[in-house]
């Protein structure tokens, strides 16, 4: 298994294409993301492959508002310290 982690520098782009496409099946207008949010992505250490990306990307698109905020992130995907 190839880890995300290796590809940290294409986060940004990925997170874009994994939010075009989900926000279309759920019928939904697509959600912008903050600059803030997708440096906390980056910086995100991923155990998992892409796909864990597009489940927390999915997570975020129904939990989140218009846009994904850094807060967003710091709730729904950081680990609580």
């Amino acid at each position: 298994m190839v880890y995300f982690n290796a590809f940290r520098a294409h986060t940004g782009r990925q997170v874009y294409f994994a939010i075009f496409i989900p926000c279309g099946d759920y019928g939904i207008a697509r959600k912008d993301i903050g600059e803030d949010a997708i440096k906390d992505l980056q910086q995100h250490n991923w155990t998992g492959n892409i796909q864990e990306l597009r489940n927390v990307v999915d997570r975020l698109i129904i939990l989140s508002g218009k846009m994904i905020t850094q807060s967003d992130i710091e709730n729904y995907v950081l680990p609580k310290k």
